[in-house]
């Protein structure tokens, strides 16, 4: 897996290094960057369910380690595992195990956080039985296992040189069941493992990351799972074939609701358990790609059907289709993850500075060829090109200040736009919010004041997160939109500039919005866990302290503006910060390839000014062979040149092709 993007990588880590062996400072500097930038990508893929979905099994199936990670978790573990490939371990060892510091384990004893302070505000003394049965079992378990101590342990890193299976599952095991010896010793108080693991079925650096399951009775853990997925490139979503997708599973989907479905894979897990027939597992399939096309319109997210258990044998083999399957769709999701897209972008800039050397080369070696011919030159012609270098020069001083000028005032406009873009996305998203509290305010009044025809109320979030996911998408698109379009219009403006100095340089056209110049990030804080989410005791509570029709509107209407908005700050707070990133991005490789130019040029004239004062030395010496041999030395120089450059140039092409095929698949959106 991963073979086509390691595959490109290297080869723009090769175009790379040979473009930085010609490029002016600037340009080199520029490349130096980027290969760093290549040398650290990692793609990061998630795996998130259902709780006993059977997700460790799918991991241990998919890179052919059949019992590494312990596959008999339950609700009670909250450590994040993300199991590293292809990257070497920062400190050496090959795992780290990482546990709570003393105020997220305050938080996870007490079930503290926003969302407990929002719903005793507003029912003062309101605790789920549920959630104080399992702080008080989390405490006693600590307390059993590790001594009255425990606490001395928080905060600290447990490191090992090597890992086991029986290492593991100390520490994300669940112990609840265990009254001695080593699993679950520290399961209580691990927040999260790091292992790093050579082989693998993974040609790219990947990260595949197991989280707790979904429907934790505790917040925070809720929390550091949908933490653990903000940075996510990809998305397995594993799913029990017994209960697929059931009306419970309320946490799951709200967490699919806050990712990019369009990176997102289904795995339904122990099909061998419900049936034989094939009808079955053709029923099951039926029914999830049913229910997330109700959940989810317009988008086809795949759906594989299979046992992890079952998918392998003792050596780490694939034994059954279905995970073959599986790894041909990881491979096809990489390709439109955030590392495609940092190579996109590293080919169109390597692109830019490829074709800004081979014009400099190409009109050095006209320059050499027509303006200095030594058979026939005297020394008054000689000394008559010096002048015109040295007047070239000047003139050269005055486009510097133009060249310098242009990046600045490009990332001055971007940013209006961008802060313009905010503003009118931000208001919007706030009408939808706002319209929508009054929506459910005035329906509560009508059903409670029509109590006796029937009708019952229930507080739909769904719709309000799908409306909202909806404008974060079309609002993206607008400021997207505007920022290439004047990015355009500075590339048009800079390349008759460039085709005076130099000519045949210029820019690449920029890409069209929605082509994957700016990446659109993950709308994630449409998962965050709410009030309006908890069960219906807590509305319950909360009618008894509203005796009227009208004050029980006005708080749920206050409920979901104060639910929602800084949801929807949050999805605006995101999006600023990949257009950002691009204005960064753009402005800072725009000024380097106009510095490269600019010192390709001033370059060109110091060679040819030192070539013209050695010609004039030698005409004056009447030196007919040194002539000969100074002119074949000036040529071999920047045919040298030239060739690295059309060389890379070449080979970005094809890459450049390959890139853009990536981009150009259907992205599982129904027309």
């Amino acid at each position: 897996m991963g073979f086509a993007l390691e595959r490109t990588r290297r080869e723009l880590l090769a175009v790379g290094q040979s473009l930085g062996d010609v490029l002016e400072a600037a340009g080199a500097e520029l490349t130096a960057e980027m290969q760093q930038l290549l040398d650290r990508l990692v793609c990061r893929i998630a795996v998130v369910g259902q709780i006993k979905a059977g997700k460790s099994s799918l991991i241990n199936a998919l890179v052919g380690r059949k019992d590494f990670l312990p596959t008999d978790l339950n609700p009670s573990t909250s450590a994040i595992t993300r199991l590293h490939f292809n990257q070497p371990s920062p400190s050496g060892e090959t795992a780290h195990f990482h546990f709570f510091n003393q105020d997220e384990w305050q938080e996870l004893a007490s079930g503290a956080g926003p969302l407990r302070d929002l719903t005793q505000r507003l029912v003062p003394g309101f605790e789920p039985t549920l959630l104080r049965q399992n702080v008080f079992a989390v405490i006693s378990r600590a307390e059993r296992r590790l001594g009255p101590d425990y606490k001395n342990l928080l905060g600290h890193t447990h490191a090992y040189t090597s890992i086991d299976p029986a290492t593991l599952r100390k520490y994300v095991c669940a112990g609840d069941q265990v009254q001695t010896g080593d699993i679950g010793l520290y399961s209580e108080i691990t927040k999260s493992a790091d292992i790093y693991l050579n082989g693998g079925p993974f040609d790219f650096p990947v990260t595949l990351i197991d989280t707790p399951g979904t429907n934790d009775p505790f917040l925070i853990r809720d929390e550091i799972t949908r933490r653990s997925l903000d940075k996510a490139d990809a998305y397995v979503v594993a799913l029990s074939a017994h209960q697929p997708l059931s009306d419970g599973d309320v946490s799951l989907l709200r967490i699919l609701r806050g990712l990019h479905k369009e990176r997102i894979v289904v795995f339904i897990n122990r099909i061998d358990e419900i049936a034989d027939d094939e009808s079955s597992v053709d029923e099951v399939v039926g029914y999830v790609r049913e229910r997330l096309s109700i959940e989810f319109p317009g988008f086809e997210i795949p759906i594989v059907a299979g046992s992890a258990r079952l998918a392998t044998n003792d050596s780490g083999t694939p034994t059954q289709a279905s995970m073959l399957v599986m790894r041909r769709a990881i491979d096809a999701l990489m390709v439109n993850t955030h590392c495609a897209h940092v190579m996109h972008q590293v080919a169109r800039c390597y692109s830019e500075l490829a074709q800004s050397c081979k014009a400099a080369a190409q009109h050095e070696l006209q320059e050499i060829s027509r303006s200095i011919n030594p058979e026939g030159m005297s020394n008054e012609h000689a000394e008559a090109e010096l002048r015109r270098l040295v007047n070239e020069q000047r003139s050269l001083v005055m486009t510097r200040d133009v060249l310098d000028r242009v990046p600045r005032d490009l990332q001055a406009r971007l940013h209006q736009i961008l802060w313009h873009e905010l503003r009118v996305q931000r208001e919007r998203l706030g009408q939808i919010v706002s319209a929508h509290a009054s929506y459910e305010r005035d329906s509560l009044v009508a059903t409670l004041r029509a109590r006796r025809s029937g009708r019952k109320w229930t507080c739909d979030v769904d719709s309000l997160r799908r409306a909202l996911e909806t404008e974060f998408n079309a609002g993206f698109g607008r400021c997207e939109a505007q920022l290439l379009d004047h990015s355009a219009k500075i590339v048009e403006y800079l390349n008759p500039v460039f085709e005076i100095l130099v000519p045949g340089a210029a820019l690449p056209d920029l890409p069209a919005p929605g082509s994957g110049a700016i990446q659109t990030p993950s709308p994630t804080s449409l998962g965050r866990p709410l009030v309006l989410d908890l069960d219906v005791s807590w509305w319950a509570r909360l009618w008894q302290m509203q005796p009227t029709a009208r004050e029980r509107g006005q708080t749920v209407e206050r409920i979901i503006k104060e639910e929602f908005h800084p949801v929807a700050e949050s999805l605006v707070a995101s999006q600023q910060e990949a257009f950002q990133a691009y204005i960064a991005t753009t402005t800072h490789w725009m000024t380097a390839v106009c510095n490269n130019l600019i010192q390709a040029l001033e370059g060109r004239y110091s060679r040819l000014a030192h070539y013209l004062e050695e010609l004039r030395e030698n005409i004056r010496t009447q030196s007919q062979e040194a002539i000969a041999r100074q002119k074949q030395e000036a040529v071999a120089v920047a045919e040298q040149r030239l060739r690295i450059a059309m060389d890379a140039a070449d080979r970005l092409v094809v890459t450049g092709a390959t890139i853009e095929h990536w981009f150009r698949r259907p992205n599982r959106m129904r027309q």
